[in-house]
This record gives C-alpha cells, sequence and structure tokens, in this order.
C-alpha cells in the first residue's frame, strides 16, 4: 500500500494456520453484501463469526476456529454506513486474523467535510472496527482510516476483547469521547505500527487504555486532544512501552506525548520528543507534561529520552520514578543533558524514528539491565540494541561504522526490492551497521549508491561522492559522478572484489577509472540488474595499477559506472535490410562475372 506498510505473504500466514482454520478471500474492493459471485468483506466476517456459509457461496465457510481472511493486496475497502450499533464492520466475537497485504479499509471520506475532521459534515458517523468481550482479532500490514466515534470511544477500533495490531496504520479518525483512534477497555497489543493524525474531544489523541496494554517498536505521532494524553492516555490497568515513540502530539490538557492518569506505566528505550501540552486557552484540565504528565498511578520509567518539547514546554510532570533517563531540562530528575536528535524520518524499519545524532547524550549511556529483553530498537529486525560500549538512551541506537557517512543518510537508500529503505545490496542487514558496506548520496540528484567489499573484514573507509571528471575518458558519460573511497585492512598485494549498486540504469556498460599512469580504463567484469538497481563488480589489487595510495594495506579508488558511446568516427554496423541489400549486389556481380567468362569459352 501507500503508506509503506510492510506486507505478510500468504505462504506465511497458511504456514502458522492451525489445521481447522478457513481462509477466505475477499475480492478486490468489495464490502457489502451482494449475491454477485464475488467475496465481500463483510460477507466474509459474518462467515468467519458464524462458522458457516452466510454469503450464499460468494465466500468460503467460516469455521468454528481461528479463521483468516485475506484481503486483496494493496486494495482500499471503503465503508458507506454501519452495519453493527455505529460499527462500518460487524462486531468481532470470535478468534480471527484479517491478513491486509496492504490493504486500507476506510471510512468513506465522502461523509465528512473536505479538508475537516472525520467527524465534521452530516455524513454517517461510524468508526470500521469492535472486537467484543470474547473476540480475539489479529490485524496485520493494514491500513485503517477516516473513522468517526460519538457513542463509545474509538475513533477507528473499540476493544473489549482481545487485539494484537501488527504494522497497522491507524490514521486521521476522530472520537467525540475518547481515543481518538482506539479506545481499549481488554488486552491490546501494538507492534511494528503506526498511529498518527488521530484527534479525540476527550482524552487520549491517539488511544486510550483502560486495560491491558503493550507497546512494542511503535510510533504514536501527531495527534491530538482537548482532554489529557495527546499521544496517548492510560487509566486503571497497566501500559507498557518498549522501543517506541511519542513524537508531535499536542493536548490542550496536560500530557502532550502521554498522561497517566491511574493504573501503571511503564517504559523501556522510549523516545518522547517535540510534544506540547496546553496548547489552547487554560482550561480545567490544562498542565504541565508537554512530554509525559502523571496525575495518579505509578510511573517507571527505564532509558527513557526526552527531547524539544515544542515552545518551550517541560518534558515531565508529576511524580516519577526515574532508572537512566536522559532529558534536555531539569523537570525529569536530573540535570539538563543534550540529546541531540534528528527530526523524525525513515532511518529504516517499518516506522519513523528520531535519530541521535554524532554527540548526543544518549550514546552509550544507557543501562544494559534494564534493556536485556531488547534485541533491536525501534526499528526491528537488522538494528541492533547494543551497539558501541552500552546500549543508547531512548527508541534508537546510534551507528557509526567508520565510513565517514551517517547512519540517517545510509538508512534513506532504497532497497532493491523497492519494499523498504537501508538495505541497498540486499543482504537483510542494515548498511549502517556493517563496516564493509556503505550507502551514500551521489553528487546527481537524489540518486543513492551502495558500495560493498565482497570481504567483510575488509571496511570501507573515507567514502564520498564526486561530480562526474572534467577530463575524463573520451566518449564516457557518468550518469552518478565518481566515489572515492578506500578499503582498509588489505594484504600486501592482494586482489579484493567490490559490488556497486546505483539506481538501474539499462545503458552503464561498465566502470571507469584512471591507472597510476593517468590512463582511463573500464575494470568492471560483471554488469547487472537486481531489482531497481544496476549491481557493477569490479576488482581491485593492492599496489596494482589503480592503487593510488601509498599504503600497503589499503586501496583508494576514485572511479564511476559510466556509459560508453560510439565514437563518430567509428563506422556504423548496416542494418538487416542493408546487409540484404549488399548481399543481392554482391549476387549479381557473381552472376554478371560468371556469365561474361561462359560467353569468352
Amino acid at each position: 500500500m501507500k503508506t509503506g506498510l510492510a506486507l505478510a505473504t500468504l505462504g506465511v500466514a497458511l504456514f502458522a494456520l492451525p489445521a481447522h482454520a478457513a481462509v477466505i478471500t475477499v475480492a478486490p474492493g468489495e464490502v457489502e453484501v451482494a449475491a454477485n459471485g464475488q467475496c465481500s468483506l463483510i460477507e466474509a466476517i459474518r462467515n468467519a463469526e458464524s462458522g458457516s456459509d452466510q454469503s450464499v457461496g460468494d465466500c468460503v465457510a467460516g469455521t468454528i476456529g481461528a479463521d483468516v481472511i485475506e484481503l486483496a493486496t494493496d486494495s482500499t475497502y471503503v465503508l458507506t454506513s454501519a452495519v453493527d450499533d455505529f460499527r462500518g464492520l460487524p462486531r468481532i466475537r470470535s478468534q480471527l486474523t484479517i491478513n491486509g497485504n496492504g490493504a486500507i479499509i476506510e471510512r468513506d471520506a465522502a461523509l465528512f467535510n473536505v479538508g475537516g475532521q472525520p467527524c465534521s459534515g452530516s455524513g454517517a458517523r461510524f468508526s470500521p472496527l469492535w472486537v467484543a468481550g470474547d473476540g480475539n482479532l489479529v490485524l496485520r500490514d493494514l491500513g485503517v482510516r477516516n473513522g468517526c466515534d460519538q457513542f463509545k470511544g474509538g475513533g477507528a477500533i473499540l476493544n473489549h476483547g482481545t487485539l494484537l495490531l501488527e504494522r497497522v496504520l491507524i490514521e486521521n479518525s476522530q472520537s467525540t469521547l475518547s481515543g481518538g483512534g482506539i479506545h481499549n477497555n481488554g488486552s491490546l497489543t501494538i507492534r511494528e505500527s503506526t498511529l498518527r493524525d488521530l484527534h479525540s474531544n476527550a482524552a487520549g489523541g491517539g488511544l486510550v487504555n483502560r486495560g491491558t496494554l503493550v507497546l512494542e517498536r511503535s510510533l504514536i505521532e501527531g495527534n491530538y486532544s482537548v482532554g489529557a494524553g495527546g499521544g496517548m492516555e492510560t487509566g486503571v490497568g497497566s501500559a507498557t512501552a518498549f522501543n517506541v515513540t511519542l513524537s508531535g502530539n499536542q493536548s490542550r490538557g496536560a500530557g502532550g506525548g502521554g498522561a497517566v492518569m491511574g493504573g501503571s506505566f511503564a517504559s523501556t528505550n522510549v523516545t518522547i520528543a517535540d510534544n506540547a501540552s496546553n496548547v489552547a486557552e487554560p482550561t480545567a484540565l490544562a498542565g504541565p507534561g508537554g512530554g509525559l504528565w502523571r496525575s495518579f498511578g505509578t510511573v517507571t520509567l527505564n532509558n527513557t529520552l526526552f527531547a524539544m518539547q515544542a515552545n518551550g514546554f517541560e518534558n515531565c510532570g508529576g511524580s516519577m520514578t526515574h532508572n537512566n533517563t536522559v532529558a534536555d531540562d531539569d523537570t525529569c530528575g536530573g540535570s539538563a543533558a543534550t540529546p541531540l536528535l534528528a527530526a523524525l524520518a525513515n532511518n529504516g524499519g517499518p516506522t519513523r524514528t528520531h535519530a541521535l545524532l554524532p554527540g548526543s547524550a544518549a550514546i552509550d549511556t544507557g543501562n544494559d539491565a534494564l534493556a536485556v529483553s531488547l534485541t533491536t530498537d525501534q526499528r526491528g529486525i537488522g538494528f541492533s540494541r547494543v551497539i558501541g560500549t552500552q546500549v543508547d538512551v531512548g527508541a534508537y541506537e546510534y551507528a557509526n561504522d567508520g565510513d565517514g557517512v551517517d547512519a540517517s543518510e545510509e538508512n534513506n537508500v532504497p532497497d532493491p526490492d523497492g519494499t523498504g529503505f537501508g538495505d541497498g545490496n540486499a543482504d537483510s542487514v542494515q548498511d549502517s551497521q556493517q563496516a564493509h558496506v556503505t550507502s551514500f548520496n551521489t553528487s546527481v540528484g537524489a540518486a543513492m549508491a551502495t558500495l560493498e567489499t565482497s570481504d567483510a573484514s575488509k571496511p570501507l573507509v573515507n567514502v564520498s561522492a564526486e561530480p562526474a571528471p572534467v577530463n575524463g575518458p573520451a566518449g564516457v558519460q557518468f550518469p552518478y559522478g565518481m566515489f572515492s573511497f578506500t578499503i582498509s585492512n588489505v594484504t600486501p598485494g592482494a586482489t579484493e572484489e567490490v559490488v556497486l549498486f546505483v539506481p538501474f540504469n539499462a545503458e552503464i556498460n561498465g566502470y571507469w577509472k584512471q591507472n597510476t599512469s593517468g590512463n582511463w580504463a573500464n575494470i568492471a567484469t560483471s554488469i547487472s540488474q537486481v531489482g531497481n538497481k544496476t549491481r557493477i563488480v569490479f576488482p581491485l589489487t593492492e599496489g596494482g595499477p589503480f592503487d593510488f595510495d601509498a599504503d600497503s594495506t589499503t586501496i583508494t579508488d576514485p572511479g564511476g559506472p559510466g556509459i560508453q558511446l560510439l565514437s563518430d568516427n567509428i563506422a556504423s554496423i548496416p542494418s538487416l535490410s542493408q546487409w540484404m541489400v549488399i548481399l543481392l549486389s554482391i549476387s549479381l556481380a557473381l552472376t554478371a562475372v560468371v556469365g561474361r567468362r561462359r560467353r569468352c569459352e
């Protein structure tokens, strides 16, 4: 889907199914009940809930067990009216998994004012999903948006049962009560998901928790509440957060990032940044805690980072227990530090993060014992939780692989398969965490390149992009400029293979560089297409004719991928029709010669 959600494969889903489960596949965009031979979303849910076929043959029959609904890849399912107590889809009362495969479920945008909040206008008001107390719902690789709740809470989802979100985007929804995105009264786990642009007329712009909440490797971004907790509010019950970012949230009351009004809240390696409280005129609920506010209950913060709360709002408000907190003011139990955070960006993984910048007080200052259960940072697989002497504070782990390119730059390189970022050579490990792989901006437009030494023990250093040479080889164009880098830890006289990935260009036919005598040569040994990239392989020998340094343990190489054009003074190769004319002329000439000889005889 266009939101960039990771896609689950059908094969993986089937592998995880119990033997008695039904797999119900929904046709692209089909929502309503109709005897048309197309399985719709409502029909599929009703079949799964009933354990039978309620669709008159349109869908596979459900079972009594845990069924699975497969949505069409990247399809959009538009809900136009409520079907179950102000919800756009049937209430979930059984055990059900919905694999979105990048699809979107949305309340029809025509039901609210153009450019307005989802509860504006006179159209039908309802939220998409409701999990009943006996329901158990899993949502994967899905977007849910445009919901409007005005009766029970939860602009997009109301949960009274058990709900798991994995790689789900909840956005642009509103509740005139609490929980602009989700109202949880049951058990809710949110993993590798994003809640953004959600609005509550009471508490909890992003979500409200009144049960058990677990947040893992997720982002709560850009939400707003009239009451407490712009990002989230938790009251009775418990809430825990691991590798989570609360960013850009606002509250008219207390707790721009989050508010704890009762129960318990515990965070481990969480980043709370760029939030604001009391953003309108003072009200009865207005108060401090631009980052996090505690009114009642207990708050325990482990390796938690506070920074850049908007308009100078303080980071912490109320009594909390701090274990290795880093904050840029003195409201969180310690003196002010310098976190040095980059803006929220796509730094790899399924959710956006605030990267730590070099010199940040959060780097290598966390407590490893507090993060012992974490193997990755917020970005997930490929991003180790501990790099350096000890764990960093906050949701992001800083990585400096010594190549001279900042990790935030490397994490922006598109993957060859086009589904993600940060893995420019498709080896399933982020480039920013490998010393022998470097991705960087070229000198041409927005194009990025990835360099890799085939031997992981030979790191790249001093990597940089250069413009195309002024006095380059005759007839050669350099569409991505030149690249300079040094391969270190090289054995004297050894040859190292280098692999280069650049945006796909079918015309590239070599890798050119000068030898020590100043002569240009094409040294590429292999050129191929890998997804959306051109892959170029070339060898370099330490101390050889293309090694420009005097160090016997390094290879320094400025060069670039090029397109060699035919010279104007090279005769063109005849076309097929021209060859036919030439052959016919030769044949006629030979016939004439033979005929002349016969007459002479």
